[in-house]
């Protein structure tokens, strides 16, 4: 599983009004626990990664110095 930036950036803006309006474990639970509901959520969306399927197609080998196209896919 991996978190995305919108994680990232709840977190970082639930810290204003815990910091500001409510300093307490009151302020941080009413910021953790809907930000802990919209991860869970965001990981039961998400597809499965195990069944991503990857292909490499261009050029097999290339000198040093030298450029080569290759598409993943």
């Amino acid at each position: 599983m991996a978190l995305t930036g919108r994680a990232a950036f709840l977190a970082a803006l639930g810290t204003l009004p815990v910091g500001l309006l409510e300093p307490s474990w009151t302020g941080i639970l009413a910021v953790n626990v809907p930000l802990a509901l919209a991860c869970a959520c965001d990981f039961a969306l998400a597809a499965p990664v195990r069944h991503l399927g990857l292909t490499r197609s261009g050029d097999t080998s290339v000198r040093l110095g030298e450029s080569a196209d290759v598409t993943l896919t």
